[in-house]
């Protein structure tokens, strides 16, 4: 199953730390993980919704 992940690094609602350590025991149980961290805090910028987009297309093709 295809995961993306993507974290704020100033996020202050969920520290980056507690995003990377998900994303690391999910690598220790065998996913393939896209992760992404964006110089923002718990918020969405317009880069990640470009990115979002393309990983949803290539999943679909």
């Amino acid at each position: 199953m295809p995961i993306m992940m993507m974290h704020g690094s100033d996020d202050n609602i969920i520290p980056i730390e507690q995003g990377r350590s998900s994303w690391q025991t999910l690598i220790e149980h065998g996913y393939t993980i896209e992760w992404n961290e964006y110089p923002m805090q718990h918020t969405i910028c317009s880069e990640e919704i470009s990115v979002i987009g393309g990983w949803i297309m290539k999943q679909l093709l």
